[in-house]
């Protein structure tokens, strides 16, 4: 940034601690703000400046009013008021209030050059703050093991990273806010404290006042966060199922019923932001109120002791440009006590343990060119349901083997099983003689292709998608691969060819094309293991076909794992493994199985 300081999340050497309540005291987040905190003393310094410029500033206004009311400045006011005084005294008496005018505009005028500058500063401190912030939680989110989504906690995964997150950014420049203003604050403090202790005292006295009133209310606010982020996550639950689900809602006629759904949790979530808003918008009416009874408290003693009127009129004058500093501690304060919720949801997705490091044993994976063997697998999910039961198979390299079963029987937790998402629940996943928890799982994955009725297509262009998991593959190669996967023809006819925009998950391609465009990802990759789950559900016969006949070619995989309803698709198939209900009753050669009575149920 400007004047030579470069903002980075970086740092070469131990922090030290951060500022107690500040920010936030999270063991989650101090580890991101910690190397920006030797910026803080830099914001504090620069707000200490700008505060003594305006006090000595302010402070100069009181021989002004003196010459103004033919007094005398006091001996006993602060030495630079006393200073500017003499000064002003020994000119000419036409040019003392030109040169006091003066002194007064200078001071404030470099005040405010201060203040802007550190505004600077602490803007770029925000965005960067809140740029690593961001950046945390989605790494997390991409390094968070499969299994954790499997647990359901994908929805407040999202909603922590996609909504929580701007709010945990408000809460950061509150935080720099209470540190620029604050150091502010204690000069102003001082200042007014040498100007006149007694006065200070009863000045102080509505401070502690003031801060018990907002450390009340700060306590209220926090607590009606929680809540209010509780529920909007629902609302936010509902709205992803009202737009994933747009086709459904249609098909079924449930509009109204989904209106009244949405209505209702609606109404729940504003009703705790409500309650929230409403202790909000007592902070600053209940801040003022108090700040005018500390000001007629002070007038009061004031009168009471005799004090000058310059004398009065300066603290006076000092209280009211501490004022915004003191205002602007209490809005940031009302901000974090608000954001408790939000900050909650950020400190939990940090939070979530990533999985083990791989061994540094782990035996590299060059080739799969063993058998993959399941040995009495059992697996459940989080709610127990046991989706494997005490299952066993191998899969032979260079075959291609169809895995069948009814909707439920557990192919899905197989392919997961294979790709090193999740661990059995006991049993063994072997590749020959070793578990797969014992391999280099990155490199196990860089040799598995998975191309399914799921495709997970990604906004970008076609070429984009398709070069997903090779992106520094060339045009030829791409195309190569669209050509095997049945794609080329319709990519060609595209406007754009492979620089046509796909869409939000695709939304701008047909069912069969994005299927088509999921599968040339897949066959990019030339993998070992070919993964088909129900990868030709949405073609046509003919690219089906194509589909076949890359199967029988073998020219980009090794070995391939075929799930599909279609027996003209499992034609391609040596070898089948079937399923029933998580177990496996049939496993050999395809044309040796009763695999067509294992589909008669047909597809789900």
């Amino acid at each position: 940034m400007a004047g030579g300081i470069h903002l980075s999340g970086t740092s070469d050497g131990e922090q030290g601690p951060l500022p107690s309540g500040v920010l936030f005291g999270s063991a989650r987040l101090a580890p991101i703000l910690r190397p920006y905190w030797r910026y803080f003393p830099v914001v504090s310094l620069l707000g200490l400046v700008a505060a003594v410029l305006e006090s000595v500033g302010v402070g100069a206004l009181i021989p002004l009013i003196a010459l103004m009311m033919a007094e005398t400045v006091p001996a006993s006011l602060p030495a630079p008021v006393v200073e500017i005084a003499r000064v002003a005294h020994a000119l000419p008496t036409p040019q003392r209030a030109y040169a006091l005018i003066a002194t007064v505009m200078a001071l404030i005028g470099l005040k405010s050059l201060v203040h802007a500058a550190n505004n600077l500063l602490v803007a770029r401190l925000h965005a960067a703050i809140s740029r690593d912030i961001l950046d945390a939680m989605a790494r997390r989110t991409i390094g968070l093991d499969f299994a954790f989504f499997l647990n359901g906690q994908g929805g407040r995964a999202f909603n922590a990273l996609a909504r929580s997150s701007w709010w945990v950014f408000e809460a950061v420049r509150a935080a720099l806010q209470i540190v620029q203003a604050g150091a502010s604050a204690m000069v102003f403090a001082a200042i007014l404290l040498w100007l006149d202790w007694r006065l200070s005292l009863v000045a102080s006295a509505g401070a502690l006042v003031i801060a018990g009133v907002l450390a009340l209310m700060d306590r209220m606010q926090r607590r009606q966060s929680i809540l209010a982020t509780a529920t909007s996550e629902e609302l936010l639950r509902r709205s992803r199922e009202i737009v994933d689900g747009a086709r459904v809602i249609r098909l079924f006629g449930q509009e109204a019923r989904e209106q009244d759904r949405f209505q209702a949790e609606t109404r729940a979530t504003f009703r705790g932001y409500r309650s929230l808003n409403a202790v909000a918008g007592l902070v600053a009416p209940s801040f003022d109120f108090l700040i005018a009874c500390v000001f007629i408290a002070i007038l009061f003693t004031a009168y009471a002791l005799g004090t000058s009127m310059a004398q009065v009129t300066a603290f006076l004058l000092l209280i009211l440009r501490a004022q915004p500093q003191v205002g602007q501690i209490s809005h940031a304060r009302s901000v974090l006590a608000s954001q408790a919720g939000p900050i909650g949801d950020a400190e939990w997705l940090l939070g979530q343990p990533l999985p083990p490091e791989t061994l540094a044993d782990a035996r590299p994976v060059g080739a799969i060119d063993l058998p993959v063997v399941f040995d009495r697998v059992r697996f459940a999910y989080p709610d127990g349901t046991l989706a494997l039961d005490d299952v066993s198979f191998a899969i032979a390299p260079g075959s291609v083997t169809a895995l069948i079963g009814k909707s439920g029987a557990g192919k899905s937790t197989v392919i997961n099983l294979l790709c090193g998402l999740v661990p059995p629940l006991s049993g063994e996943v072997r590749f020959g003689d070793t578990p797969l928890d014992q391999l280099r799982m990155k490199e196990w994955r860089g040799l598995v292709a998975v191309a399914g009725q799921d495709v997970g297509l990604f906004g970008g262009t076609v070429r984009d998608n398709i070069a997903y998991g090779c992106p520094g593959a060339n045009d030829a190669d791409i195309l190569g691969a669209a050509a095997a996967a049945g794609a080329a023809g319709f990519i060609a006819a595209l406007p754009q060819g492979l620089d046509a925009w796909v869409g939000d998950t695709g939304s701008n391609l047909s069912g069969g094309q994005r299927q088509r465009i999921a599968l040339a990802r897949a066959l990019l990759k030339r993998p070992d293991l070919l993964i088909l789950d129900e990868a030709t559900n949405a073609v046509d016969a003919l690219t089906e076909k194509e589909v076949m006949a890359l199967l029988h070619e073998r020219r980009f995989f090794r070995t391939a794992l075929v799930i599909s309803h279609r027996a003209s698709t499992l034609e391609a198939c040596t070898a089948a493994i079937v399923l029933d209900e998580g177990r496996v009753v049939e496993a050999g050669p395809l044309r040796e199985t009763s695999y067509l009575a294992a589909m008669a149920g047909g597809p789900a």
